[in-house]
C-alpha cells in the first residue's frame, strides 16, 4: 500500500487527468441519455432508417412537414401526439424528430412512460438534419 501511496504522490498530474477523462466521459454518456430517450445524430439516424426498420416521426406542424421532411416519415405534430400513440407500435425503433429537438425529447419521455423501450431523438431536430445537408422531401 505504501508503494502505490508514492505513486500517487509523484504522479499526481496522471491521476488528475485520468478522473477529468473519466468525469467527461460519463457526463457525455449521461447527457446522450435522457430519462431512457437517446439522442443520436443525422447520420446515426439515417443507419438506423436503413438497417433497423425504424420509424421516423417528424413532430412538427403540418406546415413545418411540408416544407421538408425525411423520406417515409410520419408526421404527428407535437399537440396531436398523446392521442395519436397508437399508431407506432412498440416492438419498433421510434425515432422523433422536432424543429431542435426539445419537444422530440418530451415526446420520448412520454412513450417511455407507455412501453416504448427503443427510442431515439434526433439530436439538434431538422436543424441538425440540414446542417448535415442531407435530403429532404417536399410534398
Amino acid at each position: 500500500m505504501n508503494q502505490f501511496t508514492v505513486f500517487l504522490q509523484n504522479h499526481w498530474v496522471m491521476w488528475l487527468t485520468l478522473i477529468i477523462v473519466v468525469a467527461l466521459i460519463i457526463y457525455e454518456e449521461t447527457k446522450r441519455n435522457v430519462g431512457g430517450v437517446l439522442k443520436i445524430g443525422a447520420q446515426q439516424l439515417v443507419n438506423f432508417m436503413n438497417h433497423h426498420d425504424a420509424v421516423v416521426v417528424d413532430l412538427r406542424s403540418k406546415e413545418e412537414f411540408t416544407h421538408g421532411h425525411l423520406l417515409s416519415a410520419l408526421n404527428i405534430e407535437r399537440a396531436d401526439f398523446e392521442k395519436n400513440i397508437h399508431q407506432l407500435k412498440k416492438n419498433k425503433p421510434v425515432i422523433l424528430i422536432g424543429s431542435i429537438g426539445k419537444a422530440a425529447l418530451t415526446a420520448g419521455m412520454l412513450l417511455k412512460k407507455q412501453g416504448f423501450e427503443k427510442i431515439y431523438v434526433l439530436d439538434g431536430g431538422m436543424v441538425a438534419w440540414q446542417k448535415a445537408s442531407l435530403p429532404l422531401v417536399k410534398d
